[in-house]
C-alpha cells in the first residue's frame, strides 16, 4: 500500500516524506497512532499496538481442500484449516481453483464459536455480509447453519455469490437490504433467527497495518458518524432474533467507543438481552488483525 502511494505521480514530495515516517517505520509512535480521544479496548496494549502497526502483515487463508505441492508453501498451519503465508504471497491460482479463500485469522476467529455447533438446523442471518468471508466460513465449517445474507451494497453480493461458487458451495439467499432504513419493507428473509452475525461498519483501526493510508486519512469526525450507525444496526437487527437466540456483534476496531461502550449502551436500553462474553481476538500474539466480538443473548 505504502509503496503504491509513494510511487504515485499525484503524491507530493512532502507527502512522500511523511509516509516514510509513518508507514512500517520505527518512528511511528503510539501517540501518532491514536490522534484523537478514544480509549483502547481491554486487551489492546498501546505499545504492542504501535509495534504491530509497524510490521507488514502476513497472508492468512482458510483452506477448503488438501493443499497442492505446486502452490506457495505456507509458513505454518494454525490448525487443519488456517494457513499462514509470508507477506505479499500471491495465492490467486489456489483461490480460483477453489482450494482456499483469503481471510485474516482475526476475522476467522470471530465465527469460531460453539454457538454455531448444533444437532438441529440453525437459522443464521449475516446482516452486514460484505463479500461473504464470514458467511463462507460458516457454511463450510458448520453443517447446521442455514444462511441468509444481506448488505446495503447490491454489487458486493455478486462477490459473495462468486466466492461460494468458487468454493463449490451452495449459494445462500442473499439480497440488498438496509436494516436501518428498510426495517420491513424490503425484507425477504425468515421472520426470526437463531443467530445473527452483525459485523458493523467501523473505524477499521484493527486492520490499519494492512491499510495504513486509512489511518493517515482518518478523522475523529468519522468515528462520531459511525457510532450512531452501529447503535441503530444493533437496535434494528436485534428485533429479528428469537428468544434464546444469540447476536454476535463484531468490529475490526480497537476502540472502546465502538466496542464495549457500544455494547453497554445497547444493554442499557434493551433489558431483554444479556451479555454472554466479549473481548478482543487476534492481535500481535497471533500476528493477526485485531477484532472485537460480543455475544449477546435474548432472554425475553
Amino acid at each position: 500500500m505504502i509503496l503504491a502511494l509513494l510511487a504515485s505521480p499525484s503524491t507530493s514530495e512532502e507527502e512522500r516524506s511523511t509516509m516514510l515516517d509513518w508507514g512500517y517505520s520505527p518512528k511511528t509512535s503510539t501517540a501518532e497512532l491514536k490522534p484523537f480521544d478514544s480509549q483502547f479496548s481491554e486487551g489492546v496494549d498501546p505499545v504492542e499496538y504501535s509495534r504491530w502497526f509497524q510490521q507488514e502483515p502476513p497472508v492468512f487463508v482458510r483452506r477448503l481442500k488438501p493443499w497442492k505441492s505446486d502452490f506457495p508453501a505456507p509458513l505454518n498451519s494454525v490448525d487443519d484449516f488456517y494457513l499462514k503465508f509470508a507477506p505479499g504471497t500471491s495465492l490467486q491460482q489456489a483461490q480460483e481453483l477453489g482450494f482456499c479463500f483469503i481471510q485474516d485469522l482475526g476475522s476467522q476467529l470471530t465465527v469460531q464459536h460453539d454457538c454455531f455447533n448444533s444437532r438441529v438446523p440453525l437459522r443464521v442471518w449475516d446482516a452486514c455480509c460484505g463479500a461473504g468471508g464470514k458467511s463462507l466460513q460458516l457454511a463450510t465449517q458448520y453443517q447446521s447453519v442455514q444462511l441468509t445474507c444481506s448488505d446495503i451494497r447490491k454489487s458486493i453480493l455478486d462477490n459473495l455469490r462468486n466466492r461460494f461458487r468458487s468454493a463449490n458451495m451452495p449459494v445462500p439467499e442473499a439480497f440488498d437490504f438496509n436494516p436501518i432504513k428498510d426495517p420491513s419493507s424490503k425484507w425477504s428473509g425468515p421472520d426470526s433467527f437463531d443467530r445473527i452475525l452483525l459485523d458493523v461498519p467501523c473505524s477499521g483501526s484493527g486492520t490499519w497495518r494492512r491499510n495504513p493510508e486509512e489511518w493517515h486519512q482518518f478523522q475523529p469526525s468519522k468515528l462520531e458518524a459511525l457510532r450512531p450507525i452501529q447503535a441503530d444496526l444493533l437496535k434494528s437487527c436485534s428485533t429479528r432474533l428469537k428468544t434464546g437466540g444469540l447476536l454476535i456483534y463484531i468490529t475490526c476496531s480497537v476502540f472502546q467507543d465502538e466496542n464495549e461502550k457500544q455494547v453497554l449502551n445497547f444493554l442499557s436500553t434493551h433489558p431483554g438481552f444479556q451479555l454472554e462474553e466479549q473481548g478482543i481476538l487476534g492481535g500481535p500474539g497471533q500476528d493477526a488483525d485485531y477484532l472485537f466480538r460480543a455475544v449477546l443473548k435474548k432472554i425475553n
